[in-house]
């Protein structure tokens, strides 16, 4: 489940964008929400990435983890339905179903996770390296925006890249995430798109 909260922030940062070296001409993708609310406050990329689709609206991805010293791979399917839209919050249901290379599979309860509308503005670190790509996922073609970054856990450092698109309910059309100390390497893949009729 850590992994796929740690996406879910990943994603929320791909969507934040960076527009240094934007071309003038249109971007596949609008930029993010500006800032609103409070002062300090800016809208949340997770709140703005669901609350436009309808309840119900749910996402299917694939993760695959293969790490250099576990023979095969563990898969983790994971399912995020909307279950509630507000005008201060959203809430999302987050499942989980793991098959670790050993063949153990493992079935999480849901949890429901709440992002509100309004979060605290964070300073910007080092800017990331972004643009934008069409990416296929699901049988169909998304406009996405993409962001690598790199960041450091008890394993090393970790590289990633994380394509989103407003298309998607909650964004997140692709991720890699490489941890060369330890030859690991997780790609997560959206799988299905399910949006209920208006």
């Amino acid at each position: 489940m850590r992994l796929q909260y740690a996406i879910l922030i990943l994603v929320g940062l791909a969507a934040a964008g960076c527009d240094a070296g934007r071309p003038a001409t249109q971007p596949l993708v609008p930029d993010p929400p500006t800032p609103a609310g409070p002062a300090g406050s800016v809208d949340s990329p997770q709140y703005a990435n669901w609350a436009g689709f309808p309840v119900g609206a749910t996402v299917v991805h694939r993760s695959v983890t293969r790490a250099e010293d576990q023979p095969g791979e563990t898969v983790t399917t994971t399912t995020h339905t909307l279950v509630e839209v507000a005008a201060d919050h959203v809430v999302v249901e987050m499942g989980t179903v793991t098959r670790r290379f050993d063949g153990l599979e493992t079935k999480n309860p849901p949890d429901r996770y709440t992002h509100p509308r309004l979060v605290p503005r964070v300073a910007d670190g080092r800017p990331a390296e972004s643009g934008e790509a069409i990416v296929t996922a699901a049988g169909k073609q998304f406009r996405a925006k993409w962001r690598k970054g790199t960041d450091r856990n008890e394993a090393g450092q970790v590289f990633t890249q994380v394509w989103s698109s407003p298309e998607v309910p909650g964004g997140l059309v692709k991720a890699v995430m490489r941890t060369p100390d330890v030859g690991k390497t997780t790609t997560t893949e959206l799988m299905e798109v399910q949006i209920p009729a208006g």
